[in-house]
């Protein structure tokens, strides 16, 4: 597992039984009234294959195309993988295919990484549980801003993302968890971005809660979760809004307000199949507060994602 190269390929296609991996690239145009989301990846155990799933902005089902897994194909240590007449890797994406019955083509060019900074302490976005090779799902954050460039046409829909901003992370290992929330905006005023994901886990032989994310806000990275001893505070929940707040081992907090709007259905993994049906909005609001000792301001954001699949009272 390359746990200083997450972006990359972590799996082994012949040994890894009921595996997953999947790429979540999300693209905004410039104006942020429109975006795509296109999610690539593999799955391995009762039906094997590669596939490509998409949803846009002004609809609320995603589509999805499975490819044999032989047309998967994935260069080593760097983000570089291709599906059949498609290439997805850190310098953008190419897209030649049908998918949900709609022909799917155009090309985007990334620009400007901003990656999330790493040590040998917090080598991902799961710090030092990163090392540990038994996890039921790892979280790795491959790119937390970049600029785009180019078109995309799926079906009649054609966008244009010149200007716009993007965001990459992914996921791999057994299953996603039992119950989890997660959080993800970077279409804001200024260059910022931000993500929380909080899970029930098994844990050698136990189940617990734990928490990640970032802040990026111009040029600076805060980093959060239960790999930095932050504490995590549910404030209000209801059908279309929740409030959080993260406090920071430095006495710094964050606060963070959704109001949700309307969901995608997703398909996601469960022990090697793609057998889960999940819901997650995409254009929801957010609002964050950040206060340090020195600072105190707020930053709103729109096109925001959001989940929440299971029993809250596990994760909180």
């Amino acid at each position: 597992m390359g746990v200083f190269s997450p972006a990359s390929f972590q799996g082994n296609i012949k040994k890894n039984k009921d595996y997953f991996e999947g790429w979540y690239l999300k693209n905004v145009t410039e104006n942020k009234q429109s975006f795509v989301v296109v999610i690539p990846g593999i799955i391995t155990g009762k039906d094997p294959h590669a596939f490509i799933q998409i949803f846009e902005s002004s609809k609320e089902s995603s589509a999805y195309r499975s490819y044999p897994i032989e047309k998967f194909n994935a260069r080593k240590k760097v983000f570089d993988i291709t599906i059949d007449n498609n290439s997805f890797s850190e310098k953008g994406i190419i897209l030649d295919t049908e998918v949900g019955g709609k022909k799917l083509e155009g090309e985007l060019v990334f620009s400007d990484y901003k990656e999330l900074p790493f040590n040998i302490f917090y080598p991902g976005i799961l710090g030092m549980y990163s090392y540990f090779p038994f996890l039921e799902c790892y979280h790795g954050v491959v790119s937390m801003l970049h600029k785009l460039d180019g078109r995309i046409r799926f079906g009649e829909a054609y966008y244009d993302f010149t200007g716009g901003k993007g965001y990459i992370e992914k996921d791999w290992g057994k299953s996603f968890p039992s119950s989890w929330i997660w959080i993800q905006c970077s279409s804001f005023e200024s260059d910022t971005s931000f993500m929380l994901s909080a899970a029930k886990v098994p844990f050698l032989g136990e189940s617990r809660k734990g928490f990640s994310g970032f802040f990026y806000h111009r040029n600076k990275t805060v980093k959060f979760g239960t790999p930095a001893s932050s504490k995590l505070k549910l404030l209000e929940q209801k059908e279309k809004r929740i409030v959080l707040v993260v406090s920071l081992k430095d006495k710094s907090r964050i606060e963070i307000e959704v109001d949700v709007n309307g969901y995608n259905n997703l398909l996601a993994p469960g022990r090697g199949e793609m057998n889960r049906n999940i819901k997650e909005s995409s254009d929801s609001t957010i609002n964050i507060r950040y206060i340090n000792r020195s600072e105190n301001f707020s930053v709103s954001g729109i096109n925001a994602g959001f989940e929440i699949s299971g029993n809250p009272e596990e994760i909180f």
